[in-house]
């Protein structure tokens, strides 16, 4: 029968174990323990091991390093935080994130701020025992650029596979071929292909338009589509 280990705390036993890779919970810091081993294959035990004397300590955290105490982002933007725990040794690493008013920004339990409305707000990472790093975050309106394109044509449907084509706003049938009021706020790259942006008198709740093909866009939203070709 393989032996096991019997774990003794202050001459008391307090578990038994298959290898002495073991933790012992619900120690009180700053005290003074004993602890002694013994073997046993099950019906024989040995003598207890000459007691080893040690004393619990706690190692606080001092500080939270975050990557930067003051950020400034546009709405709907993100940002990555992290924080450093100090010293490294520290006994409990874990960090709790939070946000001081999550109708501005919000933080993940990973550190990632999402911004969702104008204002400041403070993002704080906090330790088990309660110490702080905190990042001032001011977020910003959305800066609105206009394009230097010009819109020649744009044609609406409201079915974006091509049946049952009607007019976005008279109840016409026009298959694609009427020409909707567009009014293009801003240009934007992203992952390599050019975004116009439409603006809401088009009912896009400002849209992104996707770039299908050299001056021309497909934008789709409430069930309508548009294609847009700008010089």
């Amino acid at each position: 029968m393989a032996l096991t280990y019997k774990v003794y705390l202050d001459g008391n036993f307090l578990k038994e174990v298959e290898n002495l890779n073991t933790i012992v919970d619900g120690l009180t810091k700053d005290t003074e323990y004993t602890i002694q081993i013994s073997e046993t294959d099950g019906e024989l035990e040995s003598p207890l091991s000459e007691a080893v004397k040690f004393v619990t300590t706690i190692i606080p955290v001092e500080e939270i390093v975050l990557n930067t105490t003051e950020e400034t982002l546009l709405v709907t933007e993100s940002f990555q935080l992290s924080a450093t725990i100090e010293p490294d040794n520290a006994t409990f690493k874990e960090i709790t994130w939070s946000t001081s008013d999550a109708l501005i920004a919000t933080v993940s339990e990973t550190g990632l701020i999402e911004t969702v409305g104008v204002g400041t707000v403070k993002i704080t990472a906090e330790s088990v025992d309660g110490i702080k790093g905190t990042c001032q975050l001011t977020v910003n309106p959305a800066i609105i650029i206009p394009t230097t394109d010009t819109v020649v044509s744009a044609f609406g449907s409201v079915d974006p596979i091509g049946a049952e084509l009607q007019g976005l706003d008279t109840g016409e049938i026009f298959g694609g071929t009427e020409p909707v009021e567009v009014i293009i706020l801003n240009t934007k790259v992203l992952e390599e292909n050019t975004l116009l942006e439409i603006s809401s008198d088009w009912n896009t709740g400002g849209a992104l338009a996707k770039k299908i093909k050299d001056k021309k866009f497909t934008a789709i939203t409430e069930n309508k589509s548009i294609e847009i070709t700008t010089e």
